[in-house]
C-alpha cells in the first residue's frame, strides 16, 4: 500500500471518527435538553401536586368541622336559648384547631412516586451538566463515554415519564375528589345557613 493510500486512509478515519463523535454529542445534547425539559415539567407537577394534597386536606378538615357544626346546631334546635353564647366560643376554638391543624398537618402529606424522586432527577441532572466537561481525548474512550451517558439518559427519562404519566393520573383523581368534596361543603354550609335562619327566626 502507498503512502499516498495509507495517508488518505488515516484521513478518512479521523474524518469518519470526527463526525461520530459529532453525531454522539448532538444527539447527547438532545437527550440532556430533554431531560431538562422533563424535569422542569415533573417539578411543576410536584408543586401542583402537594397544593391539590392540601386542597384535599383542607376540605376533609372543613367537612369535619361543618359535622361538628350540624351537631350543635341540632342542639341548639332544642335548647336554643342557653346555648348560643357557649356556641359561638366553642365553634371559634374549634375554627383555630382546624387551622392549626392544616398548617400542621402539610408535612404528613403522602408522596408520590415523582416526589419521592425528584432529588434524584434533579442529582442526575447535576451530574450530567459536570460530565459534559469532562472529555477523553482519544476516539475510543468519548465514543464509549458518550454511549453510556445515552444509555443512562434514556434510561432516566423511560423512568420520568413513568411517574409523569402516574402523577398526572393520580392528580385527574383527586381533582375529582376535591371537586366532590367542595360541592358537598356547599350544600352543607346552604342547608346550616338555612336552619340557623329558622332558629333566628329569620
Amino acid at each position: 500500500m502507498s503512502w499516498e493510500c495509507i495517508q488518505k486512509y488515516e484521513e478518512d478515519k479521523c474524518r469518519i471518527e470526527e463526525e461520530t463523535l459529532k453525531s454522539t454529542e448532538e444527539s447527547l445534547a438532545l437527550l440532556h435538553e430533554t431531560q431538562e425539559c422533563g424535569i422542569s415539567t415533573a417539578s411543576e407537577l410536584y408543586v401542583q401536586g402537594r397544593q391539590l394534597k392540601k386542597i384535599d386536606g383542607q376540605l376533609d378538615h372543613l367537612n369535619n368541622t361543618l359535622v361538628t357544626s350540624q351537631k350543635n346546631i341540632n342542639g341548639l334546635t332544642s335548647m336554643f336559648g342557653g346555648l348560643k353564647s357557649w356556641f359561638g366560643n366553642k365553634k371559634k376554638a374549634q375554627d383555630e384547631i382546624s387551622v392549626k391543624t392544616i398548617l400542621d398537618d402539610d408535612k404528613h402529606i403522602e408522596k408520590s412516586n415523582l416526589e419521592q424522586n425528584m432529588t434524584n432527577y434533579n442529582n442526575f441532572s447535576v451530574q450530567s451538566d459536570a460530565q459534559e466537561v469532562q472529555n477523553p481525548p482519544d476516539f475510543n474512550s468519548r465514543f464509549n463515554n458518550n454511549m453510556s451517558e445515552m444509555s443512562k439518559s434514556i434510561s432516566m427519562l423511560k423512568s420520568l415519564a413513568t411517574d409523569i404519566g402516574e402523577e398526572i393520573d393520580d392528580q385527574n383523581i383527586l381533582i375529582s375528589d376535591i371537586a366532590r368534596k367542595t360541592e358537598e361543603v356547599d350544600i352543607k354550609i346552604l342547608q346550616q345557613n338555612k336552619e340557623m335562619k329558622k332558629i333566628l327566626g329569620k
